[in-house]
C-alpha cells in the first residue's frame, strides 16, 4: 500500500513538473513572437524564430516548428546556418508526418553528413520515392 502511495505522489509531481515546463515553453514561444512582431532587426528576428521553433520542437509540435522555420529569412543566413535551418525544417516536417513537404527539402539540404543522408533516406522512403 505504501508503495502505491509513493508511486502516485511521484506521478503527480512529474505531471506537474512537465505541465509547468510546457507552460514555460509556451510563454517563451510567445515572447519570441513578440520580438518578431515588434520589428527587431533581421538578425534578431531570425534568432527569435529559430528559438521559437526550438520551443515547439521540445513540446513535440513539429508542424508548428517547421512553419516557424519557414518564416526565417534565408538571405540573411550564412551558408552553414542556411543548411542547418533547412535540415531542421526537413526533420520537423518528417516528424510531423508531412513526408511530401519534407521530401521537398532533400535537394536543398545536401548530404554533407551521415545524419543528413539517413534523414533523406527516411524522408524519401516515407514519401514513396523509393527510386531516389
Amino acid at each position: 500500500m505504501h508503495g502505491k502511495r509513493l508511486f502516485c505522489t511521484i506521478s503527480i509531481f512529474l505531471c506537474a513538473l512537465f505541465s509547468s515546463r510546457a507552460q514555460d515553453l509556451e510563454l517563451m514561444a510567445v515572447g519570441y513572437e513578440r520580438i518578431v512582431f515588434e520589428g527587431a532587426s533581421i538578425a534578431e528576428v531570425n534568432d527569435a524564430l529559430r528559438a521559437k521553433a526550438d520551443c515547439y520542437k521540445q513540446l513535440g509540435r513539429f508542424a508548428d516548428a517547421s512553419g516557424t522555420l519557414a518564416r526565417v529569412r534565408l538571405f540573411a543566413l550564412t551558408p552553414g546556418e542556411r543548411t542547418e535551418l533547412l535540415y531542421q525544417q526537413e526533420l520537423c516536417s518528417f516528424l510531423a508526418g508531412e513526408f511530401s513537404q519534407a521530401a521537398s527539402f532533400v535537394e536543398e539540404v545536401g548530404d554533407d553528413s551521415a545524419d543528413a543522408l539517413l534523414l533523406h533516406a527516411l524522408v524519401l522512403a516515407y514519401a514513396g520515392r523509393y527510386d531516389e
